[in-house]
């Protein structure tokens, strides 16, 4: 019988597909360029050092994500030392939520590690050096520093959409993937103001961390429905004569 406390495939898979046409839309329009030009000019960008969202939109925001992250691994490896069912219950959970989520950072971080792409604020027209390529033109490079595809900085909020496929009620799990949308859509934010990202760069960061926490989520249940059939299994043919 399925959980009904666990979001359907069908709203898995509406979302996935959701998050992938909303960045594949906005790629078509070709704004990106254009976006940028508003916030920057040949001096770079105004906002880049400013201690707002220098300081306090990434830098604070980011350890405060890190911070997050740590705490959701310990809520998962301590309530192992209880001997309360109920307790690591609550761990297990914790546990596909916390892997789940540095699946999601280390794939978005490993891809960022291999891109050609430069910042925004690398470009020739903002001061920099490099050309404007896009993101699709694989295995281009710039003539900048690279290294700037997806965004790191919208991955560190995105990957928490992780703590919305655990069971918990309906309303809460939408509330939770809400709110992480919005933090990552302002993390995103922060970073297309300072110049350091273009706007399709938050889109598809955040449907790639969604990709990769839903596809983890599907493996996590799998393995668990075996598990469970696994010891069912044992106890009935222990419990026969």
């Amino acid at each position: 019988m399925p959980d009904t406390r666990l979001p359907s495939v069908r709203t898995l898979l509406w979302l996935t597909a959701l998050l992938w046409a909303v960045a594949l839309a906005w790629d078509a329009t070709g704004r990106d360029l254009a976006v940028m030009q508003r916030l920057g000019d040949a001096q770079g960008f105004a906002l880049r050092d400013a201690p707002l969202w220098r300081h306090w939109g990434h830098d604070v925001a980011q350890q405060l994500a890190r911070v997050m992250l740590a705490l959701l691994w310990l809520a998962a490896l301590l309530p192992w030392t209880v001997p309360r069912t109920r307790a690591r219950v609550w761990g297990r959970q914790a546990l596909q939520a916390a892997l789940g989520a540095t699946l999601a950072l280390l794939l978005i971080g490993w891809l960022k590690h291999r891109s050609l792409t430069s910042c925004p604020w690398d470009l020739e027209l903002f001061g920099g050096t490099a050309r404007y390529v896009s993101h699709w033109q694989w295995g281009m490079p710039d003539g900048g520093g690279a290294r700037c595809f997806p965004g790191g900085h919208v991955a560190s909020a995105a990957i928490f959409w992780s703590l919305a496929l655990v069971p918990r009620s309906p309303r809460a799990r939408r509330a939770l993937w809400l709110l992480v949308a919005l933090l990552a859509l302002a993390f995103g934010a922060v970073q297309t103001l300072r110049g350091a990202h273009y706007p399709s760069h938050t889109l598809w960061t955040m449907a790639l961390a969604w990709t990769v926490v839903v596809a983890h989520h599907a493996a996590w249940r799998r393995w668990v429905r075996a598990h469970a059939l696994g010891v069912a299994q044992t106890s009935t043919s222990t419990a026969s004569p």
